[in-house]
């Protein structure tokens, strides 16, 4: 649904990588699932980020400015770690001056120019370490290969059987339903490991996506922009530069925690407040972690992309509120 990000300093590739359809059945036998299932149940997250979470000095100390996933205290004092980037908001830069100057409509890529961005100034934002990113995008691509093992080689074993079942003429096919549950139950546990992982590199940022057709993309990033900036969405904003002409722009509104449901709801409230999210339609929220593994919509997989969908946030909002007497 979104291209790759460069929220924690990453370079975006020039077009969206394109991902392979999902199987839409995963055949095989019990007594091979439960084979499969030894083989990927030693992947602990925790024991792999003990084991490989030791950053160095090197490691720890950013090479480029980026909004940390961190929770952080508000100041009283103002904050951009976007300072100095010529495709960001500056501090001192008129909101007026800087919507002038980089007008997402027009605004043609370019390497260094895939996005524009904004920084919520009354947050302070931590540095994020690189080295974090490396290791959890390394365990992270890790476990996605023993799920596709998984896969794969339940898909062998249904091919065999249905080979020797067919020149013998008799035996039991596979029962499939078993197979798919149990594919279903690998995959489960696929996305709670990577959720730990993340969460212990600290990949914890997430991100509301709107989707402006170009004729609007300006007046919907000049509300985004004044919104961020006065501290009343998240810790910061972007939206994608000019590649095709009439295609709808990426507008990414970060949080600072996917784990903190009251505060994804709060920016959702707020994009509604700004009429950025009409009614009867559905936008998403996505974690960066899962764009960082390259987790997109119809993914190989078969892991759901997004995180949240406005509906799912309004309905727990509504579950909250007290019911009249």
């Amino acid at each position: 649904m979104d291209s790759d990000s460069d929220f924690y300093g990453a370079t975006p590739p020039t077009t969206k990588p394109s991902s392979p359809q999902p199987t839409n059945t995963i055949p095989g036998d019990e007594e091979t699932i439960t084979a499969l299932q030894r083989r990927v149940s030693s992947f602990d997250p925790l024991a792999w980020w003990a084991r490989n979470g030791h950053l160095t000095p090197s490691q720890s100390t950013p090479t480029k400015p980026s909004p940390s996933s961190q929770p952080s205290q508000p100041s009283s004092s103002l904050h951009n770690p976007y300072a100095g980037l010529p495709n960001a908001w500056q501090l001192h830069e008129p909101i007026s001056d800087f919507l002038s100057r980089l007008p997402p409509s027009t605004t043609d890529w370019r390497p260094g120019l895939e996005w524009i961005f904004v920084a919520n100034p009354h947050t302070a934002s931590r540095y994020h370490a690189p080295g974090a990113l490396q290791l959890f995008r390394r365990g992270g691509q890790e476990r996605l290969k023993l799920f596709e093992k998984f896969q794969d080689m339940a898909i062998k074993a249904l091919q065999q059987d249905d080979s020797s079942l067919s020149s013998s003429g008799r035996g039991k096919p596979p029962d499939l339903t078993v197979v798919q549950r149990e594919v279903e139950r690998e995959k489960k546990e696929t996305v709670q490991d990577l959720t730990e992982l993340a969460v212990e590199c600290g990949i914890l940022a997430g991100k509301w996506m709107l989707f402006p057709e170009e004729n609007d993309v300006d007046e919907v990033w000049r509300k985004v922009v004044q919104a961020t900036v006065a501290g009343e969405l998240g810790i910061a904003a972007k939206v994608e530069t000019k590649i095709d002409k009439g295609k709808p722009r990426l507008i990414c509104i970060y949080t600072k925690d996917f784990r903190d449901k009251e505060d994804v709801a709060r920016v959702l409230e707020g994009l509604r407040g700004l009429g950025l999210v009409k009614s009867g339609k559905q936008i998403y929220y996505k974690s960066e972690a899962w764009t960082e593994l390259n987790i997109y919509s119809g993914n190989t997989w078969g892991i759901q992309a997004s995180l949240y969908s406005s509906g799912q946030i309004l309905s727990y909002l509504r579950a909250k509120r007290p019911r009249k007497p």
